[in-house]
């Protein structure tokens, strides 16, 4: 086709056409990336700043002793300091078994612990072990900070059989201990609560507290003259071996601690007085975070949080 004195070809300039539409359809989507990317990057920097600002307030500062130790103002802190963590460890009503025997004070920097990386357990009740002594050390006469938070049920406590929590919720196990009690056998309350259950379950005779701190005890078989809603103290008669149940051929009482539904714990964890020492943190958990190339997050970034 001529126009104009000059030969069209009118499907070199449709292809000419088609190959700028998809030039700018091309830039259009690399722009889209681009713009995508900041976003997530964007996202993961505010994400990190509130869970890092939420872990700090659920953290547990501890204090060290300035270099003049010696001086009076020193001890008053580091008393003010041990009676704000025995406080708070007695409000939460809990203390678990594992002991630390000895604890150099020069691993434990003041630092923030966050109670969320702790187990369920052991973030119930934490002992902070540091500077107990001039020597540098806590060793095994030091008094223990953490006493019992609760009392056997039964005098002499014989366990005929241990607590053996399932993997799953779903799957057998023995949720309690089994202490030799012969029909007839007081029961007192390991820790002062409320009566929550007195009757049957299943056929069996069982008895239930719930203490101030959320936890429950249940005995079986036993029964009691208490009324549900009656208040207990510690170590205050509330009950006695009596009725039917399917442990030991009834010649013992079970004990269990229920935190929920499917929660139980092991007694015996928490009947005995432990010296609790927190492990100071590590900094190698953190140096992944620090090491982050925020401007590629998907390079030099930790396992669990790497982009795909």
């Amino acid at each position: 086709m001529r126009y104009n004195g000059y030969w069209f070809d009118w499907r070199r300039d449709e292809a000419a056409r088609a190959a700028m539409r998809h030039a700018k359809h091309h830039a259009w989507e690399q722009r889209q990336t681009e713009e995508r990317h900041r976003y997530v990057v964007g996202l993961l920097a505010v994400t990190a700043v509130c869970c890092c600002a939420l872990v700090m307030s659920l953290g547990i500062m501890t204090h060290r002793l300035p270099s003049g130790g010696n001086s009076p103002e020193g001890d008053g802190d580091a008393s003010a300091s041990t009676e704000l963590v025995s406080a708070s460890v007695a409000q939460n009503g809990i203390c678990p078994m594992p002991m630390v025997t000895t604890v150099p004070a020069s691993t434990m920097p003041a630092s923030i612990v966050p109670s969320a990386w702790l187990s369920d357990e052991v973030a119930e009740a934490v002992i902070m072990a540091g500077e107990n002594n001039r020597s540098g050390e806590i060793d095994e006469d030091t008094p223990s900070r953490c006493a019992a938070m609760y009392s056997w049920p039964v005098e002499e406590p014989r366990i005929e059989q241990r607590f053996d929590g399932p993997a799953s919720p779903w799957l057998p196990g023995h949720r309690g201990v089994d202490l030799m009690a012969e029909q007839g056998t007081g029961i007192v309350a390991p820790k002062a609560g409320t009566v929550s259950f007195a009757g049957k379950v299943a056929g069996k005779h069982v008895v239930s507290i719930r203490h101030d701190n959320g936890v429950t005890s249940t005995f079986e078989p036993a029964t009691t003259t208490l009324n549900v809603g009656s208040r207990v103290s510690r170590n205050q008669p509330v009950a006695t071996v009596e009725g039917d149940s399917d442990h030991c051929e009834d010649h013992c009482l079970h004990w269990g601690l229920r935190r929920s539904a499917t929660g139980y714990l092991d007694p015996q964890r928490y009947t005995g007085n432990r010296k609790i020492a927190l492990k100071p943190l590590d900094g190698e958990l953190l140096r992944p975070w620090m090491d982050w190339d925020w401007a590629d997050p998907a390079r030099h970034s930790p396992a669990s949080a790497r982009v795909i």
